[in-house]
């Protein structure tokens, strides 16, 4: 097991009404169920798809470009990105049988965070496309925490349109991903699934919050899928011993692409959108619900994955300038006098940093833990007992809840809560730092949901570094969880590090202030003297 480390991120950004993948093309979503010279690609609308019994080349006019996925190489692989396209008519159909002699002047444009664009077009070695026979196996992954709860009919909904988009031959297993993965439908024939899949996502609940990462990490594992679809309205949230690289390892080493199909704006999209991005899949985000979106993206994958077009090219400078600060990149072609291109936008690196990792959620005005954080407790434990340096802190949130003062010190609770369960894990309490915001960090500011109550009642978890653990001073002792509180928040904004600490003081349960983050002793000493000048108070070394 490994702590969770940063990590090279591209991320894929699309937004709109129905918009599939990267933003410059018009809101049309790949569909068809046989191999058609071109199909139509409007699910929504109702119409039959356009199918036709030969796949000569078709004679329709091209009229756009639509990027549908992307691969961009890891550290040690050759510099060259992978673009997967389809060309479209002005119907929205996918044309195939597309070739070099066909379409002229295809190039690549790239445009660096620092607005450098590399001129010098590169041309991409261009696959022709056909209708791919394979048989697909497909792993979709449910998100099923509290957050995706108001979404359950609409995911529920969306899971019929596997029914339709598959082939006969085809087949699906669904994994649930909760606090553990479970095992919803095994790999199954298109035709001897059950009838009605959205009862799956019915008879799930909904609740608390997820491992997003463990369970994509599972279908990876156990469902040897040639496509993973990951349909969920929120990011990871306590995964802790499977971290981002993990997935995009194992996935390009079985050559399996990862999607994402994610509604409304609870997410931290950047894990999700690096996996899509170096395994070949694609990121798609929902603002607005409507059944009709998600069906059309599951249609997209699925035949882009039988008709997409593939342009390899060389990166024209290094992966690291790429990937460290994002950039711009534009595929284009020409056509009868006619330009036709998409872009898609990478960013930095640093968006792969995740803001927070929660590790328990709770009811208004109680801080005992739900049965259901007990699997990542029992995780985090045996992360840390890996890796016996490592200490962490644990970060108590209220909302709503009373006074200023008992909001605060139910935050120490909803934090000592957690304490205690890893503890009682055995893990030893010295390697456990507490601290409370209150309801100073609320997630959901205006909050008035269920959901967005229990989230903003909650208790994170912060890594810290063990290199800063040999010396710490200690600042004061208390009684009182208000006054060690108040203690706390005084020294963090005399510009300290400080926590709390559950000591026994004359044979009493008590609280001791800590101040943290020095690496030697001698830097210790420079600031307790420092502190006792300035502040007048007797401090002690650790």
């Amino acid at each position: 097991m490994r702590i969770p480390t940063t990590w090279a991120l591209f991320t894929i950004i699309a937004t709109g009404l129905a918009v599939a993948v990267y933003a410059q093309s018009d809101t049309t979503i790949l569909s068809g169920k046989q191999p058609p010279q071109s199909f139509y690609l409007h699910p929504e609308s109702g119409t039959s798809p356009m199918l036709r019994s030969q796949t000569t080349r078709s004679t329709t006019i091209p009229a756009r470009l639509r990027l549908l996925g992307v691969r961009v190489p890891v550290a040690g692989e050759a510099p060259a990105i992978e673009l997967r396209f389809a060309v479209l008519d002005s119907s929205g159909n996918a044309i195939i049988g597309i070739s070099d002699t066909t379409y002229q002047q295809w190039e690549t444009h790239l445009v660096t965070a620092d607005g450098y664009q590399y001129r010098d077009s590169v041309t991409p070695t261009l696959r022709s496309s056909v209708w791919i026979t394979a048989r697909l196996r497909v792993a979709l992954v449910l998100e099923h925490s509290l957050i995706s709860a108001p979404y359950r009919l609409l995911l529920a909904q969306a899971l019929n349109a596997f029914r339709t988009a598959l082939g006969p031959y085809d087949s699906l297993s669904i994994i649930g991903a909760g606090v553990q993965p479970k095992l919803l439908v095994p790999m199954t024939l298109r035709d001897s699934l059950p009838i009605d899949l959205a009862q799956v996502a019915q008879q799930i609940p909904f609740t608390g919050v997820n491992r997003l990462s463990y369970g994509i990490l599972a279908a990876l594992e156990e469902a040897a899928p040639s496509v993973v679809i990951v349909l969920t309205a929120c990011d990871d949230h306590a995964s802790l011993d499977v971290v981002t690289r993990d997935i995009i390892e194992k996935a390009i080493r079985d050559n399996t692409r990862v999607y994402t199909i994610a509604i409304g704006d609870n997410i931290e999209t950047g894990p999700l959108e690096l996996i899509a991005a170096h395994t070949g899949g694609a990121f798609y985000r929902f603002y607005t619900t409507y059944p009709e979106q998600l069906r059309s993206a599951v249609h997209e994958i699925i035949r882009g994955e039988q008709v997409a077009s593939t342009a390899v090219f060389s990166l024209p400078t290094s992966v690291q300038v790429v990937t460290n600060g994002g950039c711009i990149l534009t595929l284009r072609c020409r056509y009868a006098g006619t330009t036709l291109s998409d872009s898609l936008t990478l960013p930095p690196s640093s968006a792969l940093n995740p803001t927070r990792q929660i590790l328990a959620v709770f009811s208004e005005r109680s801080s005992a833990l739900d049965p259901t954080t007990a699997p990542i407790i029992e995780a985090l434990a045996e992360l840390l007992r890996s890796n016996p340096a490592q200490a962490i802190e644990l970060v108590g949130h209220s909302f709503k809840e009373g006074t200023p003062t008992q909001q605060a010190a139910l935050a120490v609770r909803r934090a000592r809560a957690v304490k205690d369960a890893i503890v009682a894990a055995g893990i030893s309490a010295k390697r456990i730092r507490i601290r409370a915001m209150g309801d100073l960090k609320p997630l959901y500011p205006a909050a008035e949901t269920p959901t967005e109550l229990a989230f903003n009642r909650r208790v994170e978890l912060r890594w810290l570094d063990p290199s800063l653990l040999p010396y710490e001073l200690v600042a004061g002792y208390t009684y009182s969880e208000q006054e060690a509180l108040s203690m706390v928040q005084e020294w963090e904004q005399r510009g300290y590090r400080a926590y709390i600490e559950d000591v026994l003081l004359h044979g009493r349960a008590a609280l001791r202030i800590k101040l943290w983050g020095y690496a030697t002793r001698q830097e210790a000493i420079a600031a307790a003297n420092d502190i006792a000048r300035r502040y007048r108070a007797v401090i002690t070394i650790e």
